[in-house]
């Protein structure tokens, strides 16, 4: 069997994960050990050389005799899809360390694209524990063509935690800033002038292991004209035997190495029996050699009836034909070059229908073993394109299950066009993968084939369903899904409620086959973009049915990524109808289903965690909301999920806001900024910019706010969307911060209208809160007050303490006015007691771990002038700027400028927090 280990590596060859075994007699070449230990002291050993120098046995030979824990991987050229790459990697350094790389083996099976670089920290951590050398071989890498995965590679080069180590063998220089690594001393380099054997080696190895006596001339001769290639040697070697005069020989001997190459192998495969050349070239075509599949490939009266096995092992005797894979000698290849030259004898001596019928010979017997790829690989070379087809329709789901669509997506390309379009099924199976892998424009064009295909268009379909024969109609209904799932990557909302209403009565009838799936199995996904639509466009009371019944159809199909992920939207929904405790409810609900139908949860299921964290924030559980904010993002991150990664890294950007860890929050959103550009989301990249500026004006960097808002249209004039709503209350408090409370106000009461009428009650309590700053910004304290007391009425009966609480000093004097003048309640005591309970700034921490004193940490920057205290005095008067400066008689400039320097030395962000902050110093009468 070739698929040996256990899930979820089970479609990984493990004899690509054996350390070759060094050849009984080796020479010594302490030179070249002590070149290749000296990589113990960096991150990369490159060894980088043309085919034959030793590269291989050179590193074996060097880790056999180090002890030294080796995790290898033989690579070839199905390796270029990242997944199968990276679980190749992940298992290899499982053989040495089994608890290393689970959590990356875990999203290594989303059907997503996976961020390369999340997972290669998840690894990467993982390494941090390990304290001996381990040393990871990466050999052949020059079949490696695929830019993501040298991007990765070089990221994990970067950030490997000694001493842990890359060892690269090559026959081209990889695409690596090496320069920059030589510079900082990262690793260590070996050549093929490091490599090739000198006179003393080239003498030993004749004489000692190819049993050769020859004089120094005779050496120094082979040696000049090998120039130390190794190969050059062992072939020139074995074809001496027999030569009655070997100085004539090897005066003879010269050429570059490809020409030297073929003359020997040509010199050495003529010198076997015929059967022994025969079996030769026919078992050339196999990547890997075993008994078994070498006897159902070659012909049936070759090699004379002597068994593979025997074959196999008395070439590996000639140290030169096989290479073995294995101790046990199972498993064996061939040595690279003398394959190619094989090959291309084979070529020459057999017909293409019979090179034909060794690969499907080949085919059939990995196809038994249920070795998809290989089978794939020699069903292919045959060019049985219609077996090909047949396969990858058999076998998709496997591809999907390990997340192995770029390699599905690189067979299905490897047909002919006319095949492709012939076959709708497997255009479907092509869609699916191109849409999971972001390739949209693949994705497109192959539903307009699957549409000529069929002889119908999606358009047809949607104006008149029952006019269309089921085997147009059922076709059609999965391309129009695939396309309800293209429309939301672009929020085109109308084209989804359109397709999906018109639809989702032909997806009521018996689970029928459409193309790749049926219509039980389609149901559910069209019916949570559906809630996804109207959630978007502020339908809420659409919104809940919508995702109910995806919740419904997704526990009858089993369907582990679609159940959490609707009840995840359920709470969100709730959340954003004011009804957090009802959220809490739905969104546990949503681990434990998630829990019960996997043994590890969906990572969809990340947004339900993310919900919970932002819930518990509110609550002002603020480590209770880190730890399912920080799961959430670590569980959603595989399948690049916004609805886990937008809460969840701004969730914590403001837990940083909150204690004052400005650069933490910063880079958190820098962070989030990363993952949207690798996860092609780019229209949240606005979110993330304005969030930005919200903490730039937080912090008290004003004119970073202004000139932000100076290349923005905040005019209040346009009604923000639904969809828009969450951004234009963080656009309203940037204005709140530059005092812009007119502009901030006519915004709030373009949104509310419209946040009523949808009950989005919890935006309605965030509106309100803010309307009261901007109310009593303007002077208008008793409406400000009357304001504020409408969000504690909405707020109280779900215990909203956070909204209030990040209004800032502001909030906290509005609040001791309601409780002043206005009738107070036990809530407002409650959000005052949290006022004062607030988690000091950072600096304060700090200042307290250091054993000063509060005070001594935040002092006033700089004492107030005279002027200033004056301009301070009228603010607290509620003036605004032009009536301040016409009092003391200065421009408008010098009063704003005054303004600003008051803010920047009492640390605060507007006039009402400076108030406070004067009157806690003592510089006003509180």
């Amino acid at each position: 069997m070739n698929r040996e280990l256990s899930h979820p590596t089970s479609n990984l060859l493990r004899t690509k994960l054996l350390v070759p075994p060094i050849p009984g007699r080796v020479i010594a070449r302490p030179r070249l050990l002590d070149q290749l230990a000296d990589g113990l002291a960096c991150r990369l050993i490159l060894v980088a050389a043309p085919a034959g120098f030793g590269k291989t046995t050179a590193l074996g030979q060097w880790l056999a005799g180090s002890g030294i824990d080796t995790a290898w991987v033989s690579l070839d050229q199905r390796d270029n899809d990242p997944t199968r790459f990276w679980a190749y990697v992940v298992a290899a350094l499982q053989t040495r360390r089994p608890d290393v790389g689970a959590t990356a083996l875990s999203m290594l099976q989303a059907p997503h694209p996976p961020l390369w670089e999340t997972i290669l920290t998840e690894l990467l951590n993982d390494l941090v524990a390990i304290r001996e050398d381990v040393v990871l071989v990466l050999d052949d890498y020059h079949v490696v063509e695929n830019r993501d995965i040298h991007e990765g590679v070089v990221f994990a080069v970067e950030n490997l935690p000694l001493p842990i180590h890359l060892a690269v063998a090559s026959r081209a220089e990889p695409p690596f800033p090496l320069p920059l690594w030589r510079a900082r001393r990262h690793l260590v380099e070996l050549d093929a002038d490091d490599l090739r054997f000198t006179p003393e080696e080239a003498a030993g190895f004749l004489n000692r292991v190819m049993d050769l006596s020859l004089s120094p001339d005779q050496v120094a001769g082979l040696e000049s004209a090998t120039e130390g290639w190794i190969a050059g040697l062992q072939l020139a070697a074995l074809s001496m035997e027999g030569e009655e005069d070997l100085t004539a020989f090897i005066r003879s001997f010269s050429g570059s190495h490809r020409y030297v190459f073929d003359y020997l192998a040509q010199e050495v495969l003529e010198r076997q029996p015929e059967r022994i050349q025969r079996f030769l070239m026919e078992t050339s075509i196999l990547e890997r050699l075993s008994g078994p599949l070498c006897d159902a490939v070659v012909a049936s009266d070759a090699p004379g009836g002597e068994d593979p096995q025997a074959v196999l092992e008395r070439l590996e005797a000639t140290r030169l034909f096989v290479v073995p894979l294995d101790d046990e000698r199972h498993w064996y290849r061939y040595h690279n070059l003398f394959a190619e030259f094989l090959q291309a004898r084979l070529a020459q001596w057999a017909a293409p229908a019979e090179i034909g019928t060794l690969h499907r010979r080949a085919a059939a017997w990995h196809v038994a073993q249920g070795a998809v790829d290989a089978a794939l690989h020699h069903t292919v070379a045959a060019e049985d394109f219609e077996v090909a087809a047949d396969l990858l329709v058999r076998y998709a789901e496997d591809f999907f299950a390990h997340s192995t669509l770029v390699t599905l997506c690189a067979w299905i390309e490897a047909l002919p066009d006319s095949l492709l379009e012939s076959r709708p099924r497997l255009m479907m199976i092509y869609a699916w993968a191109t849409l999971a892998t972001g390739q949209l424009e693949k994705t497109e064009r192959t539903l307009g084939h699957i549409e000529e295909a069929v002889g119908a268009s999606t358009e047809a379909l949607l104006r008149d369903p029952q006019a269309l024969p089921a085997e147009q109609r059922l076709p059609l209904l999965e391309v129009a899904i695939v396309r309800t799932a293209t429309g939301m990557v672009f929020f085109d909302l109308e084209r989804v409620q359109r397709i999906a209403e018109r639809l989702l009565p032909y997806l009521r009838e018996e689970d029928t086959r459409c193309l790749h799936n049926t219509s039980g199995q389609l149901r559910p996904v069209l019916l949570l973009n559906l809630g996804l639509a109207h959630e978007f466009s502020g339908n809420l009371a659409a919104a809940v049915p919508a995702f109910a019944e995806a919740l419904e159809t997704g526990l009858a199909a089993a369907n582990m990524h679609i159940v959490p992920l609707a009840l995840g939207h359920l709470g969100q929904l709730q959340a954003t109808q004011g009804r957090l405790h009802e959220a809490e409810r739905t969104y546990h609900n949503a681990l434990r289903q998630a829990e019960e139908m996997a043994p590890a949860p969906s990572p969809l299921a990340g947004n339900a965690y993310a919900g919970l964290g932002q819930l518990y924030y509110e609550w002002n559980q603020l480590e209770r909301a880190k730890d399912y904010l920080r799961r959430g993002i670590s569980l959603g991150k595989p399948w690049s999920s916004w609805e886990s990664l937008v809460p969840g890294y701004m969730g914590l950007a403001q837990i940083h806001r909150v204690h004052r860890r400005w650069e933490a929050a910063a880079a958190t959103l820098d962070e989030l900024e990363t993952v949207c550009r690798q996860a092609n989301m780019e229209m949240l990249l606005p979110g993330v910019e304005l969030a930005r500026v919200q903490l730039q004006a937080d912090r008290g960097d004003l004119e970073a706010a202004a000139a932000w808002a100076a290349h923005t249209d905040l005019s209040a004039d346009c009604k923000p969307s639904p969809l828009e709503e969450a951004e234009a209350l963080t656009r309203v408090r940037v204005l709140l911060a530059l005092e812009r409370y007119a502009d901030a106000a006519r915004l709030i009461e373009r949104s509310l209208p419209a946040m009523e009428a949808g009950e989005r009650w919890g935006r309605v309590v965030e509106a309100r809160v803010l309307q009261a700053l901007a109310l009593e910004g303007r002077g208008a304290h008793d409406g400000a007050l009357t304001t504020l007391e409408r969000a504690l009425a909405l707020g109280e009966p779900e215990g909203y303490v956070r909204v209030f609480l990040d209004a800032g000093a502001s909030m906290d004097r509005l609040l001791r006015g309601v409780q002043r003048e206005r009738a107070g309640s036990p809530y407002v005591v409650r959000l005052l007691a949290a006022f004062k309970a607030e988690p000091p700034p950072q600096e304060t921490l700090e200042a307290a771990e250091a054993g000063l004193p509060e005070e001594v940490s935040q002092p006033v920057i700089e004492p107030l002038t005279e002027r200033e205290l004056e301009v301070l005095e009228e603010l607290s008067k509620g003036l605004t700027n032009p009536e301040i400066a016409e009092r003391l008689m200065v421009s408008l400039n010098t009063v704003k400028t005054h303004t600003r320097n008051i803010y920047g030395k009492l640390g605060v962000r507007n006039r009402t927090e400076a108030v406070v902050r004067a009157q806690e110093l003592g510089l006003l009468e509180a």
